[in-house]
C-alpha cells in the first residue's frame, strides 16, 4: 500500500509517524470526498475510478476510519453537466456507516479480489486456512519420533548441544514442512511463528519441546495493530515450555525477552534483520543477540573481513539458498492471479503469495550459493542457512534440500554481489 513520506527513525526516536493511521495514505488509495449527506445517501466528488464491489473506508478527522468500511453496491452519477469540475465527477453512493461532509473515501480492495462471493466468503476462507475446524482441533496430535536421515556431506559435523548453533539451519513456514523436516537430523530447524503455526501449536508447546528441544522459533517481521499481545502471549508459552532459541526480525521484538536473563537464552537475527558490516554485528551484540545473519547482498571480501574481526562470542550465519520475497502489501491481488505469474520489465517471473493478510511476490529465480559451499569465507564458523519460507508453485523443497547440501549447481539462480569486485 502507499503511505505518506516520513523521516522514519532518522531522528533517533521511534515515532508513530512511520505508519500514520489517521492519514488515508497509510490505508489505500484516495477515491473521493464527501460533499453532501442525506441519510445513507451520500454525494461524493470522485477523483479516481470507483465501481460496484469496491471496498471503501471512510476516513474522518475524528478517527482513522478502521471501523467505517463498506462495499460499494451501486454508483449513481449525479445528473446534469453543472456538477463536473475539472477531472472530478460527482456521484451518489449508499453508505451504511456514519460519515459527514468533508470525510475522505479510501479504496482498500477491488471487485476483482472480492468477486461475486463477497468479502465475507474470503475472510472465512482465510480463517479456515489458518485455523482447523473444531472437530479437527479435538484430535490428539501425534508426533513422529526422530529418525536418522541420510549422512551429511563430508566436512560437515553435527553437534548435539542445544545451546550451540549447528553448521546448518533450515527454515520453514508451514506445519506440513515442519512435520516433514523435523524427522531428520543434520541441521537446526527454524519455524516461522505465523498464524497457521500458532493455531496448530496452541496447547501443545510442551509436547513439541519434549520431541524437539532445539527448535528455533522465527518471529514475523510485520505485525498488524492489535496482534502484538497475541504474539507476546505465544512467546511466553514457548519460554514456559522450555524453548530458549528465537530468531527476531524486528528490533521491537527484543522487548519480549528483556526480563529474561537466562544464560541459555539465544537470540538471533533473521533475514529481515541482517548485518551488512562489522559495526552492525557489534551493535546487535550490544542489544543481546548471540547470533547474527549476514546480508545476502554482501560481497565475498566484505564477508571475509567481518568473519575475521567478529568477536568470538558472536555466531555468524549466511543465507545459502532462499526465494527472497518482494513487495509485501496489504492490498490483495485479484484471485485470477493466484497461480499466474507476473512478469517484470526485465522478464523475471513473480508469483503472488498471500499469507497472514499480506501479499508477497515470490521470484522464480532463487538466491543460491550452493555451488560455493566449500569456498565460503569463515567456513569453520559460519552457519549455512536454507530458507524455505517462500517458494514458487511446483517447487519441491525436499529435492532442493538434497541438491543444496551436496553442493550442486542450481540453474538460473542469482548471487547478488557475492562475486563482485569493488574498486
Amino acid at each position: 500500500y502507499s503511505r505518506p513520506l516520513t523521516t522514519g527513525n532518522l531522528s533517533g526516536t521511534y515515532p508513530n509517524s512511520i505508519i500514520q493511521l489517521h492519514q488515508h495514505g497509510s490505508m489505500g488509495t484516495r477515491v473521493g470526498t464527501v460533499v453532501a449527506v442525506n441519510g445513507h445517501s451520500v454525494r461524493v466528488r470522485i477523483s479516481r475510478n470507483l465501481s460496484s464491489g469496491d471496498r471503501i473506508k471512510v476516513v474522518s478527522r475524528q478517527g482513522d476510519g478502521r471501523k467505517n468500511a463498506f462495499t460499494v453496491k451501486e454508483v449513481r452519477p449525479v445528473p446534469g453537466e453543472g456538477h463536473k469540475q475539472g477531472n472530478f465527477t460527482e456521484a451518489w453512493l449508499e453508505v451504511p456507516v456514519p460519515c459527514r461532509q468533508g470525510d475522505v473515501l479510501v479504496k482498500v480492495g477491488s471487485k476483482d479480489y472480492y468477486s461475486s462471493r463477497g468479502a465475507k466468503y474470503w475472510l472465512e476462507k482465510l480463517k479456515r486456512e489458518v485455523k482447523p475446524p473444531a472437530r479437527q482441533r479435538k484430535k490428539v496430535i501425534h508426533y513422529v519420533p526422530d529418525r536418522l536421515a541420510a549422512p551429511s556431506p563430508s566436512g560437515i559435523t553435527v553437534t548435539e548441544t542445544a545451546s550451540d548453533l549447528l553448521p546448518w539451519q533450515l527454515k520453514v513456514s508451514s506445519w506440513e514442512n515442519y512435520q516433514r523436516f523435523s524427522r531428520e537430523r543434520g541441521y537446526d530447524l527454524v519455524v516461522e511463528l505465523n498464524r497457521q503455526i500458532m493455531h496448530r501449536l496452541a496447547g501443545h508447546e510442551r509436547k513439541v519441546f519434549q520431541r524437539h528441544p532445539s527448535l528455533i522459533w522465527s518471529l514475523p517481521a510485520i505485525h498488524f495493530p492489535g496482534s502484538e499481545q497475541r504474539l507476546a502471549t505465544e512467546v511466553k508459552r514457548l519460554l514456559n515450555a522450555g524453548f530458549r532459541r528465537f530468531q527476531l526480525n524486528n528490533l521491537g521484538q527484543v522487548q519480549l525477552f528483556e526480563n529474561r536473563h537466562e544464560q541459555e537464552l539465544m537470540l538471533a537475527t533473521g533475514v529481515h534483520l541482517p548485518a551488512t558490516n562489522l559495526a552492525a554485528v557489534i551493535a546487535y551484540r550490544a542489544m543481546g543477540f548471540r547470533a547474527v545473519l549476514l546480508s545476502p547482498e554482501m560481497d565475498r571480501e566484505s564477508m571475509e573481513m567481518v568473519c575475521k574481526r567478529t568477536p568470538a562470542e558472536v555466531k555468524l550465519a549466511l543465507l545459502i539458498f532462499t526465494f527472497l520475497p518482494l513487495l509485501p502489501t496489504r492490498i490483495p491481488l485479484p484471485l485470477n492471479r493466484k497461480k499466474v505469474p507476473l512478469t517484470s520489465p526485465h522478464g523475471e517471473q513473480l508469483y503472488p503469495y498471500f499469507r497472514d493478510g499480506l501479499t508477497y511476490l515470490i521470484p522464480t529465480q532463487p538466491f543460491s550459493l550452493a555451488d560455493n559451499l566449500y569456498r565460503l569465507p569463515g567456513a569453520d564458523m559460519i552457519t549455512r542457512v536454507i530458507d524455505f519460507s517462500f517458494y514458487p508453485p511446483g517447487c519441491n523443497p525436499a529435492s532442493l534440500l538434497t541438491k543444496i547440501r551436496q553442493g550442486k549447481l542450481i540453474p538460473q539462480r542469482t548471487l547478488f554481489n557475492y562475486s563482485r569486485k569493488w574498486d
